[in-house]
């Protein structure tokens, strides 16, 4: 049977919002601050744009979760919220500055938390300063570099169409058929271009201007130096293992987890992950880990504190490139803490994978209505460490669309138990 885990910690004030510039325009997403329910511990504070359902609540106490002495706390107005709007509200920013000795607990690290922080004097999770300044794909395209560290072919902090342009030459003249413009702030793969070579040659001057100042303004940004990075297209990716790390305040570090990232689509979307990473050997494995040292020891040397995910791309030939790294909490930080949770805080014989669905005939319904679609393939299937975990779902009201990690006795088995859930939901959209 499972065994529920709480990590003992100072208690904290839960605001996982997206802080990114412009991502409203992704159905449901300001909803996505409702997955820190899952990190709950009692007596911590969390912050969410709707309060979520009890029905839910209650699933997560049937499964061990504990919300004695919990608050939640919601904004007093919606009105033209968008993705910092829960930052600028007056009421709450009184309300929180009363819990004294907690700690804020946030989903990513920009200048508006490290403000919120400051007007609610609270200490925050996360270095702001450094996170911006190597959250970037520009930023940490140039530290790799500085640190000797593998990237591909390419350029950093471009923000002029002309150069773009003839970085683009350059790049298909080192004999690359393909390059990805990368827009700083992108998230996912959204704001990720792919150009072909042979087409790209096709166009007239004036064409080759308009599709490269598409690519460059594809994503609203929110940072003054953001801007964009093209890269060689790596074209024979056999594995992309992300790695993630706790960086603590006093310089120490852990790789908490190391996960295979599910990958879909041209442009290479994030859309769930994997555990434990079976792409990798483990020689692959040791050179992360060093490479992994190197980074985190210079984050630390300019004061870097709080968790980081680092993603990688391997070719064929073995080679690894590190891509991007995430100066805040990732998408596999949710599956990762509620395995930890149902597992007695350890991940040992633990197998899943994570990732979401779409179900449009459930947009607007009730939890309940998702829990009895999928009431036969829930965790814990026959009192074991089996089943199908539901989060996120607070999502379904404005999308239809939930989160799921998926436990099996093997990857294989918790890849069926996916497979399962996606036809009931794909039987459900067509009737």
């Amino acid at each position: 049977m499972f065994k529920m885990f709480r990590k003992h910690t100072n208690n904290k004030v839960i605001v996982h919002n997206l802080t990114f510039k412009g991502i409203e325009v992704v159905p449901g997403v300001l909803d996505f601050d409702q997955r820190g329910i899952v990190y709950v511990n009692s007596g911590d504070v969390i912050v969410t744009k709707n309060k979520p359902e009890q029905d839910y609540l209650d699933y997560l106490q049937e499964l061990g979760w504990n919300f004695k002495g919990v608050t939640f706390l919601s904004p007093s107005s919606q009105e033209n919220y968008v993705y910092n709007s829960v930052f600028k509200d007056k009421a709450l920013i009184s309300e929180l500055s009363k819990y004294k000795g907690f700690n804020i607990d946030t989903y990513n690290a920009t200048s508006d938390e490290d403000q919120f922080s400051r007007e609610i004097n609270l200490p925050l999770s996360f270095n702001c300063s450094v996170s911006q300044k190597y959250g970037t794909k520009s930023g940490f395209r140039r530290l790799c570099k500085t640190l000797g560290i593998n990237v591909p072919i390419g350029a950093e902090s471009v923000n002029s169409i002309d150069d773009a342009i003839k970085i683009v030459g350059d790049i298909f003249a080192d004999g690359y058929e393909k390059l990805v413009i990368k827009i700083d702030e992108g998230i996912s793969g959204a704001g990720n271009t792919i150009i072909n070579k042979e087409e790209f040659s096709r166009l007239d001057n004036a064409e080759k201007k308009s599709l490269i100042e598409q690519a460059m303004t594809k994503v609203k940004q929110a940072g003054e130096q953001s801007a964009v990075v093209l890269e060689g297209w790596i074209s024979n990716v056999v594995a992309s293992p992300s790695v993630q790390v706790e960086i603590f305040p006093n310089g120490k570090y852990e790789i908490v987890s190391m996960h295979d990232q599910l990958l879909e689509g041209v442009e290479q979307w994030y859309v769930g992950c994997a555990y434990p990473p079976n792409s990798i050997n483990d020689e692959q494995s040791r050179r992360l880990k060093e490479d992994v040292k190197i980074i985190v020891d210079q984050l630390c040397k300019e004061g870097y504190y709080g968790f980081l995910g680092l993603d990688t791309i391997i070719n064929g030939d073995g080679e690894i490139y590190w891509v991007e790294a995430n100066a805040r909490k990732t998408g596999t930080f949710y599956p990762k803490t509620i395995a930890e949770r149902l597992n007695g805080g350890s991940l040992k014989n633990v197998y899943y994978v994570a990732t979401d669905l779409i179900a449009t005939s459930f947009k607007g319904a009730k939890f309940q209505n998702l829990k009895l679609l999928l009431k036969n393939l829930l965790f814990p299937i026959e009192g074991k460490n089996r089943g199908i975990f539901l989060y996120n779902v607070g999502a379904l009201k404005d999308a239809g669309r939930f989160d799921m990690v998926c436990f099996g006795e093997s990857l294989s088995d918790a890849r069926e138990l996916y497979l399962e859930a996606k036809s009931l939901v794909r039987e459900a959209n067509e009737k």
